[in-house]
């Protein structure tokens, strides 16, 4: 089966160069590399200019910029592989065997949807942590995807492969939580998940250049909560645990009025009312 490598990119060639050298020397062969780039330079292309007589690269240039997270579904909807690996332009595989040991689980043992442990790196300090989920967290996303909402162990899009088959656009009224969303959508549909314990690739953290780390506030994050909420568990009460979620949200964010979470053009979180004497509450305990 091939594997379609997408790439979206944006102003930004160091590591992506690491990430480029990183595919060339994988074992598995059957791939293609799908580029889908919003720089404003020419960097980019005359970087994987670079490359073409390495493997098989589609470079698409958007004219406009077309912005995170529709850049990703640009790259996707452009590949012809049966297996989708996405891979942000700053992360890259770890060892040579790393498309291997994803293909094989979907190839070989028949699964829908992996994902690895990925390895933090970050970039200021030049420490590595890992992001590896405990046997019962994976137990429970079989049983029930939506713990993602405010737990994400799956990492980012970068440690995940899947079968074009199940692919949904990730939706764009996202930036902070696309990628859980995404996840929610897709394990929702009973599909098989197997996790690989092995570091796959390395994730980099704290990089001045990453595309939605200066987008991300504290009324977007509050905002894209609501609106996840809204539309997964569509203006069900909260339960215990999300209840407590919800006011350490607002708690840490500060959060004095209702309608400051529709400032930034989001919806509020439903059951309304509910919501509205949660924040009240916390405000006059405070």
């Amino acid at each position: 089966m091939m594997v379609s490598i997408c790439i979206p990119t944006y102003n930004q060639t160091v590591f992506l160069t690491k990430l480029l050298h990183s595919i060339a020397v994988q074992s598995y062969k059957d791939y293609e590399v799908i580029i889908a780039d919003d720089s404003s330079t020419s960097d980019v292309e005359m970087l994987v200019q670079s490359f073409r007589d390495r493997f098989t690269i589609q470079y698409f240039k958007n004219k406009p910029s077309l912005g995170s997270p529709l850049n990703w579904n640009k790259a996707i909807e452009n590949s012809k592989g049966d297996i989708i690996k996405i891979m942000h332009h700053d992360d890259w595989f770890k060892n040579s065997d790393c498309l291997l040991k994803f293909a094989e689980k979907i190839e070989k043992e028949k699964y829908d949807f992996v994902f690895c442990t990925s390895e933090i790196l970050d970039v200021q300090t030049n420490q590595n942590s890992y992001n590896e989920p405990s046997d019962d967290f994976i137990k429970e996303l079989n049983e029930n995807p939506k713990i993602l909402f405010n737990k994400n162990l799956i990492g980012s899009p970068s440690a995940i492969a899947f079968k074009k088959e199940f692919f949904q656009p990730f939706d764009i009224k996202l930036k902070y939580l696309v990628d859980v969303d995404f996840y929610i959508n897709l394990l929702s549909r009973k599909i098989k998940i197997a996790f690989i314990k092995e570091p796959l690739i390395t994730n980099t953290a704290n990089n001045s250049e990453q595309i939605t780390a200066s987008s991300i506030t504290k009324l977007v994050q509050v905002g894209e909560y609501s609106y996840l909420y809204n539309k997964h568990y569509k203006g069900a009460k909260p339960d215990e645990k999300m209840t407590a979620f919800f006011s350490d949200l607002f708690r840490w964010y500060g959060l004095k009025r209702f309608r400051e979470i529709t400032s930034k053009g989001y919806p509020h979180p439903k059951p309304i009312l509910f919501f509205k004497k949660l924040l009240f509450k916390i405000n006059w305990n405070n």
